[in-house]
């Protein structure tokens, strides 16, 4: 958790933005030096935020609550080293949401594996009414395909919890009206 430290100062005082005229007695500038002592902690978080938001730099104990904001797949319990490795694939299942690549993204986030989708769907477009619909007929449906490797996986509770991840992330990425089926090796 974030602790007290010693906080430098301001790189920009507000006194350096008051009339000189202001600044002659010690009333202005005692005040203009607290104000700063607090607003301290506000500014340097402020001027640190890109470091915060970017899983290079942020702290171990602030990667779960950073990953908890991009996906609801994040597990509390996991180290922050497989948080830090997965805040990638959680961003880019985040921004290509509805697609077999942030599907793909999103599973690899929770697998650590490269999954193997295949859907049957399609979209087109046609100048005339009563054009050829895409895909193939039976319709739509979605496979996934999962290889866990027993090395990464070594208690069964794990395995079955794993395997639940990856339902629960497949069918809330998935349109509704399609169907999901899911392989496991």
């Amino acid at each position: 958790m974030r602790g007290e430290v010693e906080l430098p100062a301001p790189s920009v005082p507000l006194a350096a933005g008051v009339p000189a005229a202001f600044l002659s007695g010690t009333v202005v500038s005692d005040l203009l030096d607290s104000f700063d002592q607090v607003l301290a902690p506000a500014v340097l978080t402020l001027d640190d935020l890109a470091a915060y938001l970017d899983p290079r730099y942020a702290p171990d104990d602030y990667m779960v609550w950073l990953g908890g904001w991009l996906s609801s797949m994040v597990d509390r319990r996991w180290p922050a080293e497989r948080v830090r490795a997965q805040l990638p694939d959680l961003r880019e299942a985040l921004l290509h949401r509805g697609t077999l690549r942030g599907m793909r993204a999103a599973v690899r986030a929770c697998t650590g594996v490269e999954p193997d989708i295949r859907d049957n769907g399609g979209v087109s477009w046609s100048n005339r009414p009563g054009g050829a619909f895409p895909g193939q007929p039976g319709g739509p449906w979605i496979h996934v395909g999962v290889t866990l490797d027993p090395a990464t996986v070594p208690s069964p509770e794990l395995d079955e919890a794993l395997r639940t991840l990856v339902r629960a992330v497949v069918d809330d990425l998935k349109p509704a009206h399609v169907v999901a089926l899911l392989f496991f090796n």
